[in-house]
């Protein structure tokens, strides 16, 4: 009963960003007519959320190593449910944009130090792979569920409703997280100033399999950015589906991701890593050649774009964790710091996705697909580099 409660409670953790990112999506219509501003603008709430909650990793997974976990998800936390109630009070997109980079820095602590708390918890490698694998299914929920209650709220409040709920999300998490024991005692703990703290974080990126690793988790999330950043404009502008038919729509996509996420430690001791990264890439471009026929014959059916880009998904569901836990062999020193870099480095990637792609929606979703397609076969890119630097280390 204490490992479910806490695997739910580090899902919980971890989910900040996605609550925090998706749960407004179905509103941004209505948000981009409040701002008078347009669509491309209105993106910024979102990829500079993520730009930001890329480089403040960076400080969050140092600190956690220097001050203990429970201290930092504290202050973490706090400035989250500040700044959720500072985005409900914006009153102008500029203002809008601050708070949600702000709200950036903040929830971000959640995601890494949820994953330096595994790497603390859990040193047989099959058990922290399980472990992962379940707080990624879990974490996975919050996207699929997060444009529902959006869209929910949206029926009987305005937009500003979404982010209060945020903030009420972010007060149970400060109050279950004193329930939690430290994972990274005193005794454990190195201070670091900021030049062996830069030089730690070198020696971690010249490690060459840890950084090709975490280049291609950064592609897999670059690949749900593509979805994420556009599909609330290609459902509900183009395609004219209500706010609550778009939640559905993405929990439907959402749904692919948990069961890839469930099947995955089952694959991998079936298969082996690299048949089960054949078959997970395989299914992922099964989806991509769906979607192009069906863009090119159903153009005008929802119904076929959310059942092909799902199967997309089902192969992304697959290999985040499956490639999280290969990142974890490749820590050099610090499990926070090398938590924090492949953070930092997969929502960079994700942000710049996701302001690139915006920049090409108009009156079709081939845009999204090409840039899914794009990320996918950089993916395979980095993880075939991956192992070739394995084959020759060997």
């Amino acid at each position: 009963m204490k490992k479910i409660f806490f695997t739910l409670f580090l899902s919980g953790l971890g989910a900040l960003a996605p609550f925090s990112t998706d749960v407004y999506l179905p509103a941004m219509p209505e948000m981009t007519r409040y701002f008078n501003t347009d669509f491309s603008t209105m993106q910024l709430t979102l990829s500079l959320f993520w730009v930001s909650f890329a480089f403040g990793q960076l400080a969050w997974g140092p600190l956690s190593d220097m001050f203990g976990r429970k201290k930092m998800i504290f202050i973490g936390v706090t400035v989250f449910i500040i700044s959720s109630f500072a985005c409900a009070f914006a009153h102008s997109i500029e203002f809008l944009i601050f708070t949600r980079i702000i709200q950036g820095l903040s929830a971000c602590s959640g995601m890494v130090i949820s994953m330096a708390i595994v790497k603390d918890s859990y040193k047989d490698e099959d058990e922290m792979g399980f472990v992962i694998s379940r707080v990624w299914l879990i974490m996975t929920l919050a996207p699929m569920i997060a444009p529902t209650i959006g869209s929910f709220i949206l029926l009987f409040f305005d937009w500003q409703a979404n982010f209060y709920f945020l903030a009420f999300y972010g007060i149970v998490i400060f109050i279950v997280s004193f329930f939690i024991k430290e994972s990274h005692p005193a005794n454990k703990r190195e201070k670091l100033s900021l030049k062996p703290l830069a030089k730690s974080y070198i020696e971690q990126l010249k490690c060459k399999p840890y950084l090709l690793a975490a280049l291609a988790l950064g592609c897999t999330s670059g690949t749900v950015a593509c979805f994420v950043a556009t599909s609330s404009m290609v459902y509900i502008d183009i395609y004219h589906v209500t706010p609550h038919f778009y939640g559905l729509l993405y929990a439907w996509n959402c749904v692919a991701l948990i069961l890839g996420n469930f099947f995955m430690p089952k694959l991998s001791r079936a298969l082996g890593e690299i048949k089960t990264i054949i078959f997970a890439c395989g299914i992922s471009f099964l989806g991509l050649f769906a979607s192009y026929i069906g863009l090119s014959l159903w153009s005008k059916s929802v119904v076929t774009l959310a059942l092909t880009i799902s199967i997309i998904t089902l192969g992304l569901g697959v290999l985040m964790p499956l490639i999280t836990k290969m990142i974890f062999r490749h820590v050099v020193k610090y499990s926070g710091l090398a938590s924090a870099l492949f953070g930092s480095m997969r929502f960079f990637i994700l942000g710049f996705t996701s302001t690139l792609i915006s920049f090409f929606i108009s009156k079709s979703a081939y845009p999204m697909i090409i840039g899914m397609n794009i990320m996918i076969l950089f993916i395979i890119s980095f993880l075939y580099l991956y192992f070739q630097t394995l084959k020759r280390a060997n």
